[in-house]
């Protein structure tokens, strides 16, 4: 009896096991490593209340730390108000991982498409309002609320960013010095997927200014991604779902800017 039993028991321990293993390599891979580094440019040309913006984005990414997701975005803003900003861009931008690609290639091996070539435009409009914050201690505190949409042409997905913010301008003879910034990003999906909030994080930032024209800055964020079904997987496990699967890097950012009054 107790042989029988114990038999029974690893075979169905082996049909867990094989099962488990074939779900498993179905669901999106997230990556081991945890730290990716992030660079950027900007040029920002102010005439007026009118003000054209330039910035180019490249990252390396992992697993790898490879040079993947890059990004061109061109446009401007205009001050309708002391405190509030509006501003329409055109961005273009390589090696975006969507939801829909994981896929499978060659059957039965599922995989992340890989995209570093694959060209996307969107057209974005935003808005950001700013208050001065001066019953904070230094006086000298700025708190802002950016609120930016985004239509993707190549797949008609409509994203919404809110980032509030909160800095802080440290002055030298009255003139800008170093700036210190805390920002909580949050993007959220109009119109695909199954989570409506599917990437946030917080975001620290210190900018230097270098001269009236240069400003150097360094920033971290700690990123939470999350991936849901993909039509092919919905096509090929229907009634499946994936288990909640993020992936949480910190983004190490560098840049400069270079500001034309």
């Amino acid at each position: 009896m107790k042989r029988g039993w114990r038999i029974g028991s690893v075979a169905m321990a082996l049909v867990l096991c094989v099962t488990a293993t074939g779900w498993a390599e179905h669901i999106p891979e997230v990556p081991t490593g945890f730290v990716e580094v992030q660079g950027h440019g900007r040029l920002f040309v102010y005439r007026g209340d009118l003000s054209a913006m330039v910035e180019y984005i490249g990252r390396f990414e992992e697993p790898d730390l490879s040079y993947g997701y890059q990004s061109l975005t061109a446009g401007g803003y205009y001050r309708v108000h002391r405190n509030l900003k509006v501003g329409a861009f055109y961005k273009l931008q390589l090696g975006a991982r969507h939801d829909d690609d994981w896929i499978v290639d060659p059957y039965p091996e599922w995989i992340w498409r890989n995209t570093t070539g694959r060209v996307e435009h969107l057209a974005m409009v935003d808005a950001t309002p700013r208050f001065l914050f001066d019953f904070l201690p230094g006086r000298d505190w700025v708190g802002s609320v950016k609120t930016r949409y985004a239509y993707n042409f190549f797949n008609a997905h409509q994203t919404l960013l809110v980032r509030p913010g909160l800095t802080y301008f440290l002055l030298r003879d009255r003139e800008p010095f170093l700036n210190f910034s805390i920002q909580y990003p949050g993007y959220l999906a109009l119109n695909f997927g199954d989570r409506l909030l599917y990437n946030h994080g917080p975001y620290l930032n210190v900018l230097y200014h270098l001269s009236p024209l240069l400003q150097v800055d360094v920033g971290i964020s700690r990123q939470n991604i999350y991936w849901t079904e993909s039509a092919e997987f919905v096509a090929r496990h229907p009634g499946e779902r994936y288990p909640v699967n993020v992936y949480s890097p910190w983004v190490v950012d560098i840049g400069f800017i270079v500001t034309i009054r």
